[in-house]
């Protein structure tokens, strides 16, 4: 029969005056929460506090009496009992991790101490003291296999990566780098990171680190920044660094990450000059199409006021096609010099002078219906519009854009329609969005982008005359004012102009 065991046994190992708190110190070791066992000497269990019975999954009544074997896998129960009986052999305290397999069926990893006691009968009894170190041990491998996966990332990565200590030593230079810089990782290691870069920037990464070390002033770390670099072989070239402080304990480490940017600022150079250049061709293009149609006015004065005195002073002696032919010329003249005055407006558009004011864009239609007055009366056209807003432009091109647009939509109405024309306006946050609709004879979808070329024209011109530079004189100016134009419409169903005006601070609705 197992003897119980009782705490008051072997509590003199602990001290006289452990002795007088024997119940008291058995109430308090069945409530710790490492599992606890006490053997006698044939290794049978005496006692188990409640973390152990919970460990095993049995009550302390059914623990009593039992050994290792009743409760743990064969090849467990032969090392415990072996680990056991050497301690009991020679009566020391030994601690070591062990592998604990519960009748559930569930692995734990257990910090163990066993302690030889001898009663007051003299038998000698065991004490094993376990801590479950399973979570301790998870975490460990856990942390392993992240650090695994970020050597694997940070060796792999197209960026390079470099460690250094406080004083900028030169601790770990992944591939990256070795490929950027020319420098195997082992002719780097244990050096300043000075070594990389040229002078002055050398000194003044030294200086910035300095300062963060000294005062906590991080001034460079956190941000992306563009600096210089040096190769091995002595080449200079230009790259994004980022740079970062992590703190282990009381060391210092820096981390940074560096790009090589010299494709990119190849690229970005090679693109700044040919916008350059575009713009320089763009601007002798522009100048070449002024003079040309400034210069063209004269030689057309010149033939019609020809052609009309030819007719005036051949008069009645002229015959049928001749009067014809003079007629001719003085029409095309006519379209010429219109062809040549839209010209001329177009290309004044690339050389502004007036700055964009202040604008009450009410004031601007009023002077805009007002050029328009004539027209208006003539076809019976009715206007109206929203209250429209304040805006950041230059006042003579406004009122030429709101003329074309609504003179177009008087001009393409429907025969025997009044024109019905509305300028709309809404409020989309940094813009404003005006509308030019009318219920004229529209046009298919297909045009909608086409319109605003230069001359382009979608009808004849004993229909509706023109040039076909009004809606590109449009886009030049809306483009202008930093803002985009657009149409909507469906054959027969009238159209709508849209365009944009970015807002200013000084702006607001007229009250």
């Amino acid at each position: 029969m197992t003897k119980l065991f009782s705490w008051s046994g072997i509590l003199p190992a602990f001290g006289e005056s452990a002795t007088t708190s024997g119940l008291q110190l058995g109430d308090i070791i069945d409530q710790l929460p490492d599992p606890m066992l006490v053997k006698d000497k044939d290794l049978r269990w005496i006692y188990a506090n409640q973390a152990f019975c919970d460990l095993v999954g049995a009550s302390r009544d059914a623990c009593i009496g039992k050994t290792d074997a009743d409760f743990f896998p064969a090849h467990q129960a032969e090392a415990f009992c072996q680990a056991d009986r050497s301690v009991m052999d020679v009566r020391n305290t030994v601690e070591q991790e062990e592998k604990i397999t519960s009748r559930a069926g569930r692995s734990h990893l257990m910090r163990t101490k066993r302690i030889c006691f001898t009663d007051r009968l003299g038998s000698r009894v065991l004490l094993r003291i376990m801590h479950d170190i399973t979570r301790r041990e998870e975490m460990e491998t856990l942390l392993v296999e992240r650090g695994a996966r970020l050597d694997s990332v940070i060796a792999t990565a197209v960026d390079g990566f470099v460690t250094t200590d406080e004083k900028g030593m030169i601790e770990s230079f992944n591939p990256a780098c070795e490929r950027i810089f020319g420098y195997e990782a082992k002719e780097v290691l244990g050096r300043n990171i000075g070594m990389l870069m040229p002078k002055p920037e050398s000194l003044y990464h030294e200086d910035h680190l300095r300062r963060y070390r000294e005062t906590g002033e991080a001034h460079i770390l956190g941000t992306t920044r563009e600096t210089r670099a040096r190769r091995k072989d002595g080449g200079i070239f230009p790259i994004d660094l980022s740079v970062n402080a992590v703190r282990f304990g009381e060391e210092l480490i820096f981390s940074s990450i560096v790009r090589d940017i010299t494709t990119r600022k190849e690229q970005e150079e090679s693109l700044r000059r040919s916008l350059q250049k575009i713009l320089e061709t763009n601007t002798e293009l522009e100048r070449f199409a002024y003079v040309a149609s400034h210069d063209l006015q004269e030689p057309l004065r010149m033939i019609g006021n020809f052609s009309n005195l030819l007719r005036e002073s051949l008069g009645a002696r002229l015959t049928k096609d001749e009067a014809k032919y003079v007629q001719i010329i003085s029409d095309s003249v006519t379209r010429m010099r219109d062809l040549v005055t839209d010209f001329l407006e177009y290309s004044r558009h690339g050389h502004e002078t007036v700055a964009p004011v202040s604008s009450d864009c009410n004031g601007l239609l009023k002077q805009t219906l007002e050029n328009l007055s004539a027209v208006t009366e003539e076809t019976g056209a009715t206007i109206t519009h929203d209250v429209l807003p304040v805006v950041a432009v230059n006042p003579i091109r406004f009122v030429s854009l709101m003329q074309n647009l609504i003179g177009n939509a008087i001009k393409y109405r429907r025969p025997q329609v009044a024109p019905v024309v509305h300028v709309g306006v809404r409020d989309r946050d940094s813009e404003w969005l005006i509308r030019v609709s009318d219920n004229g004879i529209g046009m298919r979808e297909d045009y909608l982008e086409k319109i605003f070329e230069p001359f382009k024209r979608l009808h004849d011109r004993s229909s509706y005359p023109g040039t076909g530079m009004g809606l590109a004189i449009c886009r030049k100016i809306v483009t202008g004012f930093g803002g985009k134009i657009w149409a909507e419409s469906e054959s027969g169903q009238g159209c709508s102009f849209f365009f944009t005006l970015p807002k200013t601070s000084f702006e607001g609705w007229r009250q």
